[in-house]
């Protein structure tokens, strides 16, 4: 077998502190040195992680080695000299751990091939392999060899050998550690180098297949899209293969051998085989030497749903259902707005991305997902709660009176198409998530104010707070209060800003008094003054809910006092546009 040959004059350099600093900070920074000092430095914990929901077996979980950090930073420094060269060692069929390859890659390779074998009716098989404890079973003696075959030099394999003899693990049970098992084979996963080592492993597979091709054992795939008949990532193997007895048995007996060879094993029983146009085919006569499961289009593969014809809404199915299931182990009700915001971001908006990096899902799949997000965001429940002894009604909330009407459904249906003022009143200004989210819901008209829980029929408090005069409102507690307007004109005459001060009549609504107080020429002082409003509002909000919660009250001089320091932590906090106007 002709083998790509590396440099062995980088790789047996002796190791400099440049390079050991380099590969220390490229290091997870919130991992902690371990495991008992500098006792037993390649001694290894292995702990055990699901594979699967609710794991019954053994062969449900995945072993992870939790490396001591001296023997992590020595194998470091070997896979940043190794990865530099991988590009070249490896062939173009392995998409995992290099460099400028990605997994999606190899997704739409194989769905190209497939669906050009599809529609030019070419019977052929696609064979899924599952190689079994991949990791834990690559025999060290091929792997010295093969390095050797390939060029590394004797320092280099020296290394490797002293990492792999001198390697002991414990594996972890309920917290506590077994006796110390000596390695005779495979790769720690959890090892910086395990990854590269296995890809140099495997990719031999891929040379003999090639290799077959040319020599007649099998015959070419009939696509001018099929380059390669085998995609690899990491130990996902896919290979395309013509339905012919001969070939079969070719295939099985060349996967014995490579297993016996090298260590890793196909596991049939858990491989499957999929035909495609092979109506005309006797498939029982043609795998009979093949022992796996057989299937049928759709299925998944390398996480993706994969068929020949079109992508329908049914196929991302279970994606919704993974994004639904998340929330049966969270309480939206127990998290305020900003942190429910972030699960949205980090966790519910992530789980699609890799999907849609690759796929196109239908519309109707799109809005479910983003029904699902907005369900967790704004109502923090999966179903409605009603309230016991309030008369069910019908409210159109686009007329003032309730009733519903030809105009305000034309309104409503063409809302949202102009971008409202109050998403940079909001979102763009300066300020903490939760300050921003009840900023938008007070242009919204969403806040839990007594003429809203009015409408409700739930119970309330029927005056302002604040001042004991009048209904509370939103408009009333924030601008129209006395108390409030003492507070307003308090900070921005502090702040030499009391020209700015707007005037509140019936006459305007909320957004446009709002636009207003944080309109100026100047850009860098209307982000000050939209940070500044928000922070205001914010600590009357929080006044108020204190009198009513906690039973606890603020003098004006207080809570003027109060968002002064405010405004100072801000600043240093990096609102920039504050500090500029601070006097």
């Amino acid at each position: 077998m002709d083998l790509p040959q590396v440099n062995p004059d980088e790789l047996d350099e002796p190791f400099t502190e440049e390079e050991v600093w380099a590969a220390l900070k490229q290091m997870p920074a919130e991992k902690a040195p371990g495991l008992d000092g500098f006792n037993a430095l390649n001694r290894a914990a292995i702990t055990l992680l699901p594979k699967r929901n609710a794991p019954t077996l053994v062969t449900d979980f995945r072993p992870i080695s939790l490396i001591h950090s001296v023997a992590k930073l020595i194998s470091k420094v070997l896979a940043i000299r190794l990865a530099r060269q991988m590009d070249g060692l490896i062939s173009v069929a392995q998409s995992a751990f290099i460099k400028k390859r990605c997994i999606q890659d190899n997704f739409l390779y194989v769905r190209n091939v497939l669906r050009n074998l599809n529609a030019s009716k070419k019977p052929t098989l696609f064979l899924k392999l599952d190689i079994a404890r991949a990791f834990d079973s690559v025999s060290w003696e091929y792997l010295l060899e093969l390095m050797q075959n390939m060029g590394f030099g004797p320092q280099w394999r020296n290394w490797i050998c002293l990492l792999f003899s001198t390697a002991t693990s414990k594996v972890v049970l309920n917290g506590d550690q077994g006796e110390c098992i000596a390695h005779r084979r495979g790769l720690r996963q959890g090892d910086p180098l395990s990854p590269y080592l296995f890809i140099l492993a495997i990719d031999p597979l891929q040379r003999l297949l090639h290799l077959s091709t040319e020599g007649g054992q099998l015959t070419n795939i009939g696509s001018r899209h099929a380059r390669l008949r085998t995609s690899l990532d990491a130990d996902d193997a896919a290979v395309f293969l013509n339905p012919v007895q001969s070939e079969v048995d070719v295939l099985i007996t060349m996967l014995r051998d490579f297993g016996k060879a090298t260590g890793l094993h196909v596991n049939l029983g858990k491989s499957l085989v999929a035909p495609i146009r092979c109506q005309e085919v006797d498939l029982d006569d043609v795998l009979r030497s093949y022992s796996g499961a057989r299937a049928s289009f759709p299925l998944t593969y390398l996480g993706l749903p994969l068929t020949p014809g079109r992508l329908r809404k049914v196929h991302f199915q279970p994606l919704q259902d993974k994004i639904k299931g998340r929330f049966s182990g969270w309480k939206p009700s127990l998290l305020y707005m900003g942190g429910r915001r972030i699960m949205v971001n980090s966790v519910l908006s992530a789980i699609p991305t890799y999907t849609l990096t690759v796929l196109k899902p239908p519309k109707q799949s799109l809005q479910e997902i983003d029904k699902a997000r907005r369900r967790f965001l704004w109502v923090a429940r999966d179903t409605p709660q009603l309230t016991e002894g309030v008369q069910d009604s019908i409210v159109w909330q686009w007329t003032t009176n309730g009733e519903y009407g030809a105009k305000s459904a034309y309104q409503f249906q063409f809302n949202g198409m102009v971008l409202s003022p109050s998403t940079k009143l909001s979102w763009e200004a300066w300020a903490p998530a939760k300050c921003k989210i009840f900023s938008w819901l007070v242009l919204q008209n969403r806040v839990w104010t007594t003429d809203r829980l009015q409408i409700r029929g739930w119970p309330n408090n029927y005056f302002c707070q604040l001042c004991f005069r009048n209904l509370e409102t939103i408009d009333h507690l924030l601008f129209e209060c006395p108390v409030s307007k003492q507070i307003w004109f308090g900070i921005l005459t502090w702040l030499h800003q009391g020209h700015i001060i707007p005037k509140w009549n019936t006459s305007r609504n909320l957004l446009d008094w709002w636009t207003q107080g944080t309109s100026d020429p100047e850009a860098t002082k209307q982000k000050g003054l939209r940070a500044l409003f928000l922070l205001i509002a914010w600590e009357i909000w929080k006044e108020r809910n204190a009198r009513i919660f906690r039973a606890k009250e603020a003098t004006v001089h207080q809570m003027i006092s109060r968002i002064q320091e405010e405004l100072g932590w801000w600043s240093m906090a990096g609102a920039k546009h504050i500090g500029r106007m601070l006097p």
